[in-house]
């Protein structure tokens, strides 16, 4: 169990400090806090665009895996995908924050042996991705 602890201690720790990084980036919502929210276990650190588009968010990901960094979308609308819409003819404006949801949310990196090194690369990363430099 003690290894157990130390990765979720890592883990957010990590969480703290992409926090600290990306706290003045007004573009994104952020995860809680882990003094926010203490159970949670940082399984993934997902950051939400406040206004923009699916095209915005691929571009700040292009940018990133540009740099060598890799995401993924945060979520995905499940409505969207092949299987739902053909068996139940759903469209995506019948679910609207589930398609913003998908459309506007980005993975970041979060790993066991992530160092704060790491973590600023990918916040310089993400900030030049929003204005060219900042």
């Amino acid at each position: 169990m003690a290894k157990l602890d130390r990765l979720l201690a890592h883990r957010r720790a990590r969480a703290a400090f992409y926090g600290h990084l990306l706290s003045s980036l007004e573009e994104f919502d952020l995860p809680p806090s882990p003094k926010q929210a203490p159970g949670h276990t940082y399984q993934s650190y997902v950051i939400r665009l406040r206004s923009g588009d699916r095209a915005q968010r691929n571009r700040i990901m292009e940018h990133l895996a540009d740099q060598g960094i890799e995401t993924r979308p945060g979520t995905h609308a499940v409505h969207r995908l092949g299987y739902y819409v053909q068996k139940y003819g759903l469209k995506s404006e019948q679910f609207p924050n589930a398609a913003r949801s998908e459309d506007a949310t980005i993975t970041l990196p979060l790993f066991p042996g992530m160092s704060e090194a790491d973590q600023e690369r990918v916040g310089a990363a993400l900030r030049e991705s929003l204005t060219g430099r900042r």
